[in-house]
């Protein structure tokens, strides 16, 4: 959920995501008509309503010792659609990366994490859904899924209000991760 702040002292509106300062676009607008020459206005666009759809880290995961770890928070009353995803083999060749076979993490692990305790855990993405139902949450919400047959992680849960801690490791093993976290606006 985005925050909105009184900004700085100088009266303008600033947006805050978690603690990502933004600050809003102005314009400067001269009319003859209704302004002096030596005049200038800014004006503000009016906070608009949003929320955040996705989160992305990607890094290296090594034995026990490294983890890549991301958090997000459910603010509100109700529930949330949640799907988590940690892909290894399907980074071979996917723009930007450039990481070969032998770097990527070959199984990766999700343990999803709220107060300290693991709510839900994945280790291979079949065991959690089927192909057809992942082939539809991807196309709908346009990530790449995982491979058939691949060894990536993936959670997909109705999570009530809280803070939660996705841990993703490699069962002992060491790699290059893609973490990817999305709130299912409609549901899946």
């Amino acid at each position: 959920m985005i925050r909105y702040s009184s900004g700085p002292s100088r009266g303008l509106d600033p947006l805050y995501i978690d603690d990502i300062y933004i600050d809003y676009t102005y314009a400067k607008i001269v009319d003859s008509n209704t302004v002096g020459a030596d005049e200038d206005v800014f004006m503000a666009a009016p906070p608009v309503e949003s929320k955040l759809v996705s989160i992305v880290a990607h890094g290296i995961v090594e034995d026990e010792t490294r983890l890549l770890i991301g958090g997000f928070v459910i603010e509100g009353t109700e529930p949330v659609d949640v799907y988590i995803q940690a892909l290894g083999e399907e980074l071979v060749g996917l723009g930007g990366l450039e990481v070969t076979a032998d770097e990527v993490l070959k199984d990766p692990r999700i343990r999803l994490v709220r107060s300290g305790n693991v709510v839900r855990e994945n280790d291979d993405w079949e065991s959690e859904i089927d192909a057809e139902e992942l082939a539809a949450i991807s196309w709908n919400w346009g990530f790449k899924a995982p491979e058939t047959e691949s060894k990536s992680a993936v959670v997909l849960a109705n999570l009530t209000p809280g803070t939660y801690t996705v841990v993703v490791d490699g069962k002992g093993d060491e790699g290059v991760v893609l973490l990817e976290i999305y709130h299912l606006d409609e549901g899946w």
